[in-house]
């Protein structure tokens, strides 16, 4: 068993801007989980308004329990990271689906079929920070593939 973390901070194309704050990125660590020659990934995000940051999470990552032998065991210790962790939800998070998805990798299905979800094609939705009409409109006009749009305004 090996946990491989990374820290990363995502840098905006543009300021994202709400009623709190503007921010130009958002902090994010990445978690590999890798046993038996599979893997799996979780990501937490740490945007500035939560409790939870980027450095205590890895700090963090030392006090979970990472070792099963069986798949009923795989579940009892994300229940049991789970308790520890009741006041860090992104790095529960990321520690859940991360192990999921080395479940999911290791027994050769999706996520879907491991979780018995039915897979639907999901709408995309973009948020857009507090802008003038002209960026708004720039936006919109630069993601075709978005549906919804979310608009942050004073």
């Amino acid at each position: 068993m090996k946990l491989n973390y990374f820290p990363y901070h995502l840098k905006f194309k543009r300021p994202f801007k709400i009623a709190s704050v503007e921010r130009l990125g958002t902090d994010n660590l990445y978690l590999k989980y890798t046993k038996d020659g599979y893997e799996g990934w979780g990501e937490a995000v740490f945007p500035p308004y939560i409790k939870e940051n980027q450095k205590a999470s890895i700090n963090r990552l030392a006090d979970l329990n990472w070792e099963f032998t069986n798949e009923a065991e795989l579940f009892s210790i994300i229940k049991e990271n789970h308790s520890i962790l009741i006041e860090e939800p992104s790095l529960a998070c990321a520690m859940e689906s991360c192990l999921l998805n080395w479940l999911a990798a290791s027994r050769k299905y999706s996520l879907n079929d491991i979780l018995q979800v039915d897979y639907s094609e999901k709408i995309t939705s973009y948020t857009i920070g507090i802008s003038s009409d002209e960026d708004i409109e720039d936006l919109i006009n630069r993601t075709p593939q978005a549906e919804y749009f979310k608009l942050k305004s004073i």
